[in-house]
């Protein structure tokens, strides 16, 4: 029952995600944007984490066509939600 309650929460999640990309949200361009830098980048640790090293969070803001604080507020919420795991360098 658990493994069933997983995987709906999980196919729920991709629901809403596609839904945020196709409506063109905030939250849905930062989704957009990073799978396009994962696909592009390809440089990722062995566990999977895609490495940003020079990317600052305006330039990463400016590419998904976002303020820096729409772009902060879709981090968050990703993390929030468990989908991604971030830390932005000083």
């Amino acid at each position: 029952m658990q493994v069933v309650q997983s995987l709906a929460r999980r196919i729920n999640t991709m629901a809403l995600l596609l839904y945020e990309i196709k409506a063109g949200t905030p939250l849905g361009k930062t989704v957009e944007l990073l799978l396009e830098l994962f696909r592009r980048e390809g440089t990722t640790t062995p566990n999977g984490a895609l490495i940003l090293t020079n990317l600052s969070r305006l330039d990463l803001a400016e590419l998904a066509e976002l303020s820096a604080a729409e772009l902060q507020e879709s981090l968050d919420r990703l993390a929030r939600d468990s989908i991604i795991i971030y830390r932005i360098s000083p």
